[in-house]
């Protein structure tokens, strides 16, 4: 895309070779992913946090602001996913780790 740019008023010639099936990410890989939820109940959202993240060491709580943020334990992104929705907040944003 950049050489692309670079040279904009050229003729370029691309084909694609043949890759792999998962080439870029592996089907629910293991992970680690950083979590951000708001809560306007915000001891609701500890609570929920509380059980379900048990023993995450990883993580801020915030009460004056109604947030938590924490970057989860390594396991399937599919696992996590269904642990994040399970918190009562009402936005969320996640982020890949690159641990």
């Amino acid at each position: 895309v950049i050489d692309c740019a670079k040279h904009l008023h050229t003729r370029k010639y691309f084909m694609w070779d043949g890759a792999e099936e998962n080439y870029v990410a592996k089907p629910d890989e293991v992970t680690q992913l950083y979590v951000y939820a708001h809560s306007e109940d915000f001891n609701a959202l500890q609570t929920a946090f509380d059980n379900i993240f048990a023993g995450n060491e990883w993580h801020i709580k915030n009460k004056f602001k109604n947030e938590i943020a924490f970057i989860t334990n390594k396991a399937p992104e599919s696992e996590l996913r269904e642990l994040i929705a399970k918190l009562p907040s009402d936005k969320v944003k996640i982020m890949h780790t690159l641990f």
